[in-house]
């Protein structure tokens, strides 16, 4: 369920545009602060943006990388997901795989016995 809004007294509006304007004087005086040098100038930003956006190696009318860059770009994301598993100590892989072979034996031989129990009955039924 939504909330429900309430208007705001003509205080509160003050307070928020006080803090507000603070804020702006706040922002204006760190930017003094830090001088003209660090700024970057707008032809500075177009020509990062550029050489951000030619780096990558396009083919084809929209723009979109191609084969070699995709594959690539694959074998980099498989590279970084396999160093974030947590690799099971020796212990513990031992464990899970004699539970998961004594499970497959016994389901096994369950299924055997109710196949042969199954031929045995049809067998019986047919005779």
């Amino acid at each position: 369920m939504g909330r429900i809004q309430r208007k705001k007294t003509e205080s509160q509006k003050l307070k928020q545009k006080e803090k507000q304007k603070l804020r702006r004087e706040s922002q204006a005086d760190v930017l003094a602060d830090q001088g003209p040098s660090s700024k970057k100038l707008p032809d500075q930003k177009k020509q990062i943006q550029t050489k951000a956006h030619y780096s990558v190696k396009t083919t084809g009318i929209n723009n979109e990388p191609g084969l070699i860059e995709k594959v690539k770009t694959f074998f980099n994301e498989v590279k970084l997901e396999t160093k974030k598993v947590v690799w099971p100590e020796k212990k513990q892989t031992i464990a899970s795989t004699s539970v998961v072979i004594v499970l497959v034996i016994l389901i096994s031989s369950f299924l055997g016995l109710v196949d042969v129990g199954l031929k045995g009955l049809i067998s019986l039924v047919l005779h």
